[in-house]
């Protein structure tokens, strides 16, 4: 069944649409087709062909490539390239906190606990990537299902401190050869209840989070939930028989050229680098207020652009400032949910683009909006190519010190999880689960009036102080930004008057008395 698969995969990928129909293999194909090989294995293997077009329902020539089908009778799942780059840094570092996706809530008093944890039950059944384990046998890395109940472990504040055991289910590495890639805990406080759900990022991503919160309250609540059609393994294999030939070839092809030379980016640290990467991180949080985010949103709107766009701009003019470099690659991550049956499961679907831009320092603003926003287009039409998958064909040098390609993040979402609904509301856990996967991310929210952000960073490089300060210069070129857009990139300062005054002259006074005896 296996083999049926790949050939619906190979077949697809060359144009060719399958069904069946009164139990027959129907088939049509593309004028230009000239591949002759693929008609002739299907002929010889139709029946096992037919038999998973019949299990998926595939009864017309209708469907819509790319189409993801339901992998039966495999059991040894591949793992996603997303997944296997995480199994290798749990491998090499022995067990990490580094990719936890910890969310702590404080329940509603009147939440009746037993229906909660049915409910969370019950989304671990219907999810099976958070009742999925992850093996290495024979050289081979797999993924397998099983079907063990989750330990929902509940702690009393008369028995134990509930902070510190809070502290150590967020930060305890999993295993995830033998442990679900999911820890869920209630904690009795007094006077109010908190449940813990951390994820392993393996399992799960920001989006997946959102369809989490949803479906617990929807399950607590008795609303039924629309069926799965195909489930995380499924789109594992696919990805994996998908991206192959001339689509691997064209996606590969777009990348290659749009980072030709490209250039690491040169941000001054606080400390030298150490010798192998160091996840501890800080952060530093602040708020864009209200006029300056309605006057951002208003400028997106005048250059028809997101603002998105617009808030990378000037986070791509800061790092050009800091760094005296016209060159600039930043990653950002992209959902990766363009394709209908993924975009209700929980799994680890997201995807980082890796966006590099050459800066005119002669341009406006505006031209500069201009050119991101259609590259960022571009580079979202060659979404499909796995970040993973793209290092290892640029055959990036291996450096343990620093991500890949690589070492700034930039990040705008609108965080809908964060909403309260009727069971609880959410718990800020920026001081008990602070690591960092890079050397700087900015985050930021545009979910309310006041756009929120969050600068993490890698503390084995900079100092908070160091940050707060970048943080300051990064609000300067947005003001700059709305104050003026025939403006050249050029002339955008990021220094105040106090630290213009205090660098130009005061730390250049070099002027000395005049000895009088000489």
């Amino acid at each position: 069944m296996l083999d049926a698969l790949k050939l619906i995969y190979k077949a697809n990928n060359s144009g060719v649409l399958l069904w069946a129909r009164d139990h027959k293999l129907n088939y049509r194909s593309p004028k230009s087709l000239c591949d002759k090989d693929i008609l002739s294995q299907l002929s010889k293997n139709k029946d096992s062909i037919l038999s998973l077009l019949e299990g998926n329902h595939i009864h017309s020539g209708e469907i819509q490539l790319p189409y993801i089908y339901q992998a039966t009778n495999v059991e040894k799942f591949p793992l996603s390239s997303a997944q296997e780059r995480l199994w290798f840094v749990e491998q090499y570092e022995g067990g990490t906190n580094a990719y936890h996706m910890p969310l702590l809530v404080e329940l509603q008093k009147d939440t009746d606990p037993d229906k909660l944890k049915h409910a969370l039950q019950s989304i671990v059944h219907r999810h099976e990537i958070l009742r999925t384990v992850f093996r290495h046998e024979d050289g081979e890395y797999y993924q397998t299902v099983v079907d063990d109940t989750l330990t929902i472990r509940e702690y009393h504040y008369e028995e134990t401190d509930i902070d510190e055991q809070i502290q150590r289910d967020i930060n305890i590495p999993f295993d995830l050869h033998r442990e679900f890639p999911i820890r869920v805990g209630l904690y009795q406080r007094e006077g109010s209840t908190s449940l813990l759900i951390n994820i392993h990022h393996i399992a799960s991503d920001g989006w997946s989070t959102d369809i989490l919160l949803k479906e617990i309250e929807d399950l607590y609540y008795d609303r039924e939930l629309p069926d799965l059609r195909i489930q995380y393994k499924d789109f594992a294999h696919w990805q994996r028989e998908y991206l192959q030939g001339d689509l691997l070839q064209r996606q590969l092809g777009y990348w290659q050229e749009k980072l030709q030379d490209h250039l690491p980016l040169t941000l001054p640290t606080d400390k030298p680098r150490p010798r192998k990467i160091n996840y501890a991180g800080g952060h530093t949080l602040f708020t864009i207020d209200k006029n300056l985010s309605n006057r951002l949103r208003d400028l997106s709107r005048d250059q028809g652009c997101t603002l998105y766009t617009t808030l990378l701009a000037g986070f791509y003019v800061l790092l050009s400032k800091y760094t005296a470099q016209d060159d600039i690659v930043v990653g950002s991550p992209i959902a990766n949910r363009h394709y209908t049956d993924i975009r209700n499961l929980i799994g680890f679907f997201v995807n980082t683009l890796t966006l590099r831009e050459k800066i005119d320092q002669e341009s406006t603003i505006v031209e500069f909006m201009a050119r991101i926003q259609q590259n960022l287009i571009e580079a979202q039409r060659h979404q499909d190519l796995p970040f993973e998958k793209l290092v290892k064909e640029l055959r990036v040098e291996q450096d343990i010190s620093r991500h890949p390609i690589f070492q700034v993040m930039f990040t705008v979402q609108s965080f809908a999880g964060d909403a309260d609904n009727r069971l609880f509301k959410l718990v800020k856990l920026n001081e008990v689960h602070t690591v960092t996967q890079f050397d700087l991310s900015c985050f930021l929210d545009d979910s309310h009036e006041e756009i929120e952000g969050l600068f993490n960073f890698a503390t084995s490089l900079y100092e908070k102080a160091t940050l707060e300060k970048m943080v300051g210069h990064y609000l300067m070129i947005l003001e700059q930004m709305v104050d003026g857009t025939d403006k050249q990139l050029k002339n955008y300062q990021i220094l105040t008057e106090e630290e213009y005054q205090r660098i130009v002259y005061e730390r250049s006074r070099t002027v000395a008395a005049r000895p009088t005896d000489r």
